[in-house]
């Protein structure tokens, strides 16, 4: 627990933009623990998708900017599954300071869980997790009506709810593939500050976006404390005012277990 609270610290970073990521790395087993207590922590590359607010005619309400990644986003992710009873584990899954902190359940209900798994255990389970968070960002970009370096701030706030399936199939006691589907919806949105723009002084932004991911991946027990997890994902990013795009992304994780 010490190494999940560390990590949730450190994981901390300041934006010099505004706007929010959609990660898109998950690394969740389809299989649950199966004990009380025994769980593991994951530290994961961070991808995702990265949405900023495009001020750069001196107005909001245009369409968000999507890039793949972003100089300020957070590289490192984590997350802690939990075992609360043989068939579900609490969740803990904090993608940086550029997305919400979310917790939930997954729930398996088809299959043995990871303690008592052996080779060809069919694992199906549902994932729900929401969340929240608040960031500071500010934006530097010149602004082309207003040529004079306007730095533009605000508190943001995000919000995010996750739901949906993750399958896997054990090939041996050591190996474990699995496909993952899942829904998001996520909101971020505040009041704009600037000392030297009367125009977006004050002015409120408020987006709302939906993601869906599809992915699939493979965890490698590296003996009984250590896993190494590889995950590939399709990722459909919809955000409003924004037209549809679809982003691919492969993260590597590794898992630290005490069962």
């Amino acid at each position: 627990m010490k190494v999940l609270l560390v990590s949730l610290v450190l994981l901390g970073s300041c934006s010099t933009k505004i706007g929010m990521r959609t990660p898109s790395t998950k690394m969740i087993s389809p299989e649950a623990v199966g004990a009380g207590l025994k769980g593991e922590i994951t530290t994961f590359q961070n991808e995702g998708t990265v949405a900023e607010v495009d001020l750069s005619q001196n107005t909001t309400g245009e369409s968000l900017n999507l890039e793949s990644e972003s100089e300020d986003g957070d590289f490192l992710g984590v997350h802690a599954e939990i075992g609360a009873f043989s068939s579900m584990d609490v969740v803990i899954y904090r993608p940086g300071d550029t997305s919400p902190l979310m917790g939930g359940v997954k729930y398996q209900i088809i299959g043995e869980p990871k303690l008592n798994a052996k080779a060809g255990n069919h694992s199906l389970s549902i994932l729900a997790m929401a969340g929240a968070g608040s960031k500071e960002d500010e934006n530097d970009d010149p602004i082309e009506i207003t040529p004079q370096d306007d730095e533009i701030k605000t508190e943001l706030d995000m919000t995010a709810g996750t739901a949906g399936l993750l399958y896997g199939y054990r090939l041996n006691s050591s190996m474990l593939v699995y496909l993952g589907g899942l829904y998001t919806y996520y909101n971020f949105n505040g009041i704009l500050e600037s000392d030297n723009n009367a125009t977006l002084d004050g002015e409120e932004i408020d987006y709302n976006g939906e993601v869906v991911d599809a992915s699939v991946g493979t965890i490698i027990d590296l003996g009984r404390l250590m896993s190494l997890k590889l995950e590939a994902t399709n990722q459909k990013v919809n955000w409003e005012k924004t037209s549809a795009r679809t982003f691919n992304y492969f993260a590597v994780g590794l898992s630290f277990n005490w069962y």
